[in-house]
């Protein structure tokens, strides 16, 4: 493992309800770099960005086989084999997509689910939050 390794993908497979959207992917993406991942729509781009910090779970079905291994403040971490706090993963593995990206359930659930996992309020914060944003 190089120092200058941010990500280190190996043999990643994703599939939802057994259709397989990547197959074996493997890649080492560099700390402190640009990486770019260019394909035409539906070519696994995004599930690809998810399975960094599972996120593909929120989608029923989901299976993800492979090894996802994250240099965060902690050390190494293997985003699927660790005991480590997916709400931990999701804070130092954050990402920000083109557009917007919701996840499956209801918009209460999209707007509470960063608010949870991010800042850690509590149910009352997040539903004071969330009507201050109807409102306004």
């Amino acid at each position: 493992m190089n120092s200058s390794t941010a990500i280190e993908i190996q043999s990643l497979s994703v599939s939802f309800r057994d259709q397989d959207v990547l197959s074996g992917v493997s890649a080492t993406l560099a700390s402190r770099q640009i990486t770019v991942l260019i394909g035409p729509s539906g070519s696994g781009k995004t599930t690809l960005l998810r399975a960094i910090n599972r996120l593909n779970e929120f989608f029923p079905g989901s299976r993800t086989r492979g090894t996802v291994r994250l240099q965060l403040s902690q050390g190494w971490v293997d985003a699927y084999r660790d005991a480590f706090p997916l709400v931990s993963l999701r804070r130092q593995a954050a990402m920000v997509f083109q557009n917007p990206n919701l996840l499956p359930g209801s918009i209460r659930r999209n707007f509470a689910t960063p608010l949870a996992a991010v800042l850690g309020l509590s149910r009352t914060e997040i539903e004071t939050r969330m009507v201050g944003a109807l409102e306004e």
